[in-house]
């Protein structure tokens, strides 16, 4: 729902978009830091399990291995070539933000209830377990896919994309529009609509048009 609400906003009213999406690049510049930093500090290197570790990253290279073959099969309908579509697998491999996010919700709920507690709840206890190997595997994922898909992305987009050339048309319309909007708004209404152009003097009428039989009073 958010991506087709996106592309529709961005469709109808673009300059609209544009700023709120470069706005919004602004703050998640200072707050992805602030994100990374808490979900990082709530790791605790003492609760964690060895075996959590190596079956967390085997689980993260399975899924990123899914992920990898299924992507060209959801890019499809894109009018891709294979380059642009492993490219797309590349750029699809690195996992982050959700993780950074939602890592950590199981272990603070349950850390929250059970300080309300005075008895601590067995069953509680148990699924505070459970959460802190899900923000474990969540910071591993962060930790192995982000620098991971970043180096990918880096080395290989000059060598499977390229940039597609502007046909001639296209060359001429944008240059044309360019050359509109420098001159304003007005300027492009008047040489759409002209409203000051000289009126044309009407000449006598040419008596040789009409037949004889005509005559002017």
């Amino acid at each position: 729902m958010a991506f087709i609400a996106g592309y529709e906003w961005r469709k109808s009213d673009a300059p609209s978009h544009k700023e709120v999406a470069e706005k919004l690049a602004k703050l998640w510049r200072y707050f992805q830091p602030v994100l990374f930093g808490l979900i990082g500090a709530a790791v605790s290197i003492e609760k964690i399990r060895p075996e959590t570790v190596g079956l967390g990253i085997a689980v993260i290279f399975i899924g990123v291995l899914v992920r990898f073959f299924v992507t060209p099969f959801a890019t499809l309908g894109a009018n891709l070539n294979w380059k642009e579509k492993m490219f797309a697998s590349i750029a699809w491999f690195p996992k982050a933000t959700v993780q950074a996010t939602l890592g950590s919700k199981v272990y603070d709920y349950t850390t929250l209830v059970l300080s309300t507690q005075t008895v601590p709840d067995p069953y509680l206890l148990r699924v505070q377990q459970i959460g802190i190997q899900m923000l474990t595997i969540a910071v591993l994922c962060i930790v192995i896919t982000a620098p991971l898909g970043a180096l990918g992305i880096t080395f290989t987009q000059n060598r499977l994309l390229q940039k597609k050339k502007p046909t001639e048309l296209e060359v001429s319309e944008r240059e044309f529009i360019e050359e509109e909007l420098s001159g304003g708004k007005d300027n492009m209404v008047d040489s759409l609509f002209p409203r000051n152009l000289p009126k044309k003097r009407h000449s006598e009428p040419n008596m040789r048009m009409f037949p004889d039989e005509f005559t002017f009073t």
